[in-house]
């Protein structure tokens, strides 16, 4: 089972490591997810490698994760979705990363010549907690989205470089992290599930304000109210 939407021609990956996987798994597990299968992330250099056209110019990267912590609480940020990016001459390498000392997920968009612009979120996550994540890039801007709702804009509206893409921690951040020792990307502890790209930008459908678990207790709580009701209207009419 997953939430793997209806088809439509906006939707260039769906991932719920249930039914045969699309991207290059690289170490990581696989684990019960947000719904059925997920991907456990939990040491250095574990991602999954996904081909450039799963990931359009422009468009919207959305995905489950529960976070367990950090391998690395020094550096200034985790790589949630990356380019490696080793090519200074390749402009406009779109990153999604969270930050360990505070954990605040961000959207990045590197240009050629070290600048950049971050869409940075003020909504701290929680670990052993699922939340749904997402960005967008493209002419509409660079956006990062929390559990369905805008939480930051950046007015840099690139199209993404023509890159792989990876998803969790990738194999060049030990080169990255010999360059520049004071701001390499480190991995995060997690489990990710039902990865979704879209060809439109902010096409967020996502909402992880209701977990599995809180669903079961909502509807185990419902149960609960709806038969008091009855045993009440039962004894009033008796």
């Amino acid at each position: 089972m997953s939430l793997q939407p209806a088809w439509a021609s906006s939707i260039t990956l769906f991932e719920d490591f249930d039914s045969p996987i699309k991207g290059e798994i690289h170490g990581g597990h696989i684990v019960p997810g947000y719904i059925g299968n997920g991907l456990l992330l939990d040491d250095d250099f574990d991602y999954v490698k996904y081909a450039s056209s799963y990931f359009p110019a422009e468009g919207t990267f959305e995905a489950y994760i529960k976070w367990y912590g950090f391998i690395d609480n020094d550096p200034l940020s985790a790589t949630i979705l990356g380019t490696v990016g080793c090519n200074a001459n390749v402009r406009n390498h779109l990153e999604f990363l969270i930050a360990p000392a505070d954990r605040k997920p961000y959207a990045v968009m590197r240009h050629a010549g070290g600048a950049y612009s971050v869409a940075r979120s003020y909504f701290p996550i929680e670990f052993n907690r699922w939340y749904s994540v997402g960005v967008s890039w493209g002419s509409a801007g660079l956006k990062t989205y929390i559990n369905g709702e805008l939480v930051a804009y950046a007015a840099d509206f690139s199209a993404r470089s023509d890159e792989p893409v990876y998803v969790g921690d990738y194999p060049l951040d030990n080169f990255w992290s010999q360059v520049y020792p004071w701001d390499y990307e480190a991995a995060f502890i997690g489990v990710i599930d039902e990865i979704r790209v879209s060809s439109k930008q902010g096409d967020i459908t996502y909402n992880a304000a209701a977990t599995p678990e809180a669903s079961t207790l909502l509807l185990l709580g419902s149960g609960l109210a709806a038969l008091g009701a009855w045993r009440r209207r039962r004894k009033v009419a008796s």
